[in-house]
């Protein structure tokens, strides 16, 4: 039997802070179960945005919330703060983005592009694919500069602290400037 999660109505100005103290849940439990169910554009980050009225919030029983928030047993992972990678295991992930632009409703440009991401250990190495515009290779030679220029960011390396915050950020490519 499947269970619709339960809603709460809330005020402008309402933080995450407030309503995690008030469900008894960290702030990081109760906005990875709203995120979980809630439409993208009222996903939570750091705080609440003022724009989302209904938050989505987990049972009040104990035993369920312990199967929802720890399904495997053992404790609570804490999180010390907003800004900590899972530090656990490793991963290959590849996301596609797409940046679409907009003038009078009508779509002028779409940009796209994939990022991979690889985890080992405290190492985090990012990369971008080729950037399409419009579905075409930048061809103009100031499409062409823009892709350069945000290529030179590319891989990127982060490495952590065993506790998942970011220790150092390395950049791979070395930088020419000619005067």
């Amino acid at each position: 039997m499947s269970i619709a999660p339960k809603t709460c109505k809330i005020s402008k100005g309402t933080t995450l802070k407030e309503l995690a103290n008030f469900f008894k849940l960290t702030e990081e439990q109760l906005k990875r179960y709203h995120n979980t169910y809630c439409p993208l554009d009222n996903l939570i980050g750091h705080d609440i945005p003022n724009h989302v009225t209904i938050i989505y919030v987990p049972p009040e029983d104990k035993e369920l919330r312990e199967k929802i928030f720890n399904p495997r047993g053992g404790n609570y992972v804490n999180y010390k703060s907003k800004n900590t990678l899972d530090n656990r295991g490793s991963f290959n992930k590849r996301y596609g983005i797409i940046q679409k632009t907009f003038i009078n409703g009508e779509e002028k440009l779409k940009i796209h592009y994939e990022i991979e991401i690889k985890k080992n250990n405290n190492i985090v190495e990012i990369k971008r694919k080729s950037v399409y515009l419009n579905h075409q290779r930048p061809d103009l030679i100031v499409e062409q500069m823009a892709d350069k220029i945000g290529n030179m960011m590319y891989p990127l390396e982060l490495e952590l602290n065993d506790e998942g915050t970011i220790k150092e950020i390395k950049i791979s490519k070395q930088f020419l400037i000619v005067g």
